[in-house]
């Protein structure tokens, strides 16, 4: 496929930063392994509501399920999660009979009013998303939507025509009611769904949206092959750059663009099931000198600082710097500064503080004074303590204050 790729971006409707994907022996790799669950759950959902026959079971709870005759689509859950999977009927015969049949959307029915006129898309979809619209069944779908959107997120799915199909209506309910903050869209096998104009509409309204094709399906050069203007290009166009699912299966190169080629769902099941599979794999940790190091030093941090959070509140529960010193009297005032818990919290807490301002110095290359080094004179807690007393009640410290007390006043107001 001309303009898909098997190393690309995977959206961002996962809230996780966007990375390069490669999805080879059935696996994502750089994925984490609930992205893996939540992209092959969408796909066995879209490809579920199709033939429930093509699998035993699904990791995903079917609740719901509506249907107009034209378009059946389901709800699953799981987890915190509901995907909506769509299925449009006969659309085998659809792609194959419409291919070149572009509509513009606001003139296929009143639900696309406000669209610009030169916005177009694919004739069969459109038309089956404004039966839809209209019956009594997508009324209930959207009350049951309603009543799930403040506790679940919504992943919009569907297989070939059927993921074109969840996007307009997705892209219906988001102009509707529906808040886009848990709602994504993943769509498999999907077609171009029609001009540029619509794909820079959709774009602009839709934010996270990813389609996935499975390699060797031809389905986007396919359309591209069809429907040319006076010009020889394609009126169709990409909303989204397709994410190709290598399977790691031996294909047959397709013959020509006028045949579909591994545009089958089996080959679509086996795909996600392999991406199921793999969805618990840990990733590799990290082995390099410096990951390492930083962890073994976050470590030691740990056992040496006990938190610095830990000394802050332990400094607090002493009183002396609150104003309480200011209150009580003298006497208690120094005997609570005797005690022996207050005198070793303080200690931990000071030899603490030196050793990081240490260690900041050390890693800026600055100059050290030498506060820790084993030959220098470990600090007096009790001078220290003295100085928190000075400060608050220098006329109980000194008999008079001339300008030696006044020094030492300052020095402890500092400290």
């Amino acid at each position: 496929m001309a303009d898909s790729r098997s190393a690309t971006q995977i959206a961002p409707h996962m809230h996780r930063p966007s990375v390069n994907i490669l999805l080879s022996g059935g696996e994502l790799r750089k994925v984490l392994p609930d992205c893996r669950a939540d992209i092959s759950i969408c796909g066995f959902a879209s490809l579920h509501i199709s033939d429930p026959r093509r699998f035993d079971e699904i990791p995903a709870e079917q609740e719901e399920e509506w249907g107009n005759g034209v378009i059946k689509c389901g709800a699953f859950r799981y987890g915190q999660h509901y995907v909506i999977a769509f299925h449009l009927l006969q659309e085998d015969e659809l792609i194959r009979a419409e291919i070149c049949s572009l509509s513009p959307l606001r003139e296929v029915g009143s639900i696309w009013r406000g669209v610009p006129s030169d916005v177009s898309i694919l004739s069969s979809a459109a038309n089956a998303v404004k039966d839809f619209v209209i019956s009594d069944e997508y009324q209930q779908f959207l009350d049951f939507m309603k009543g799930k959107q403040d506790d679940y997120g919504f992943f919009f799915s569907g297989y070939s025509l059927g993921g074109l199909v969840s996007q307009l209506i997705m892209l219906h309910a988001v102009e509707t009611f529906l808040p886009q903050r848990n709602l994504s869209c993943i769509t498999f096998g999907k077609p171009l769904p029609g001009s540029i104009e619509f794909a820079r509409y959709f774009n602009n309204r839709i934010r996270f949206c990813s389609n996935f094709v499975a390699k060797g399906d031809n389905i986007l050069d396919f359309f591209k092959s069809k429907c040319k203007n006076e010009l020889g290009t394609s009126q169709f166009h990409e909303d989204a750059e397709a994410i190709v699912l290598d399977n790691d299966e031996v294909l047959e190169p397709s013959q020509s663009d006028d045949q579909l080629t591994a545009h089958d769902p089996n080959y679509y099941s086996r795909c996600c099931t392999n991406l199921y599979r793999r969805k618990k794999q840990i990733p590799n940790l990290s082995t390099d000198r410096r990951s390492a190091g930083l962890k073994i030093v976050h470590f030691l941090r740990a056992q040496y600082c006990n938190s610095l959070m830990y000394h802050v509140l332990r400094v607090r529960r002493t009183k002396i710097i609150s104003p309480w010193m200011l209150e009580v009297g003298f006497e208690l005032l120094a005997a609570r500064l005797r005690e022996k818990w207050v005198i070793t919290g303080m200690k931990k807490t000071l030899e603490t503080f030196l050793y990081l301002i240490t260690r900041a110095k050390i890693r800026a290359k600055l100059p050290s004074d030498g506060e820790l080094h084993e030959d220098s004179e470990r600090p007096n807690v009790r001078v220290f303590l003295a100085a928190f007393m000075i400060d608050a009640r220098p006329s109980n410290c000194f008999e008079s204050i001339g300008h030696l007390e006044r020094q030492v006043q300052e020095s402890a107001a500092q400290l």
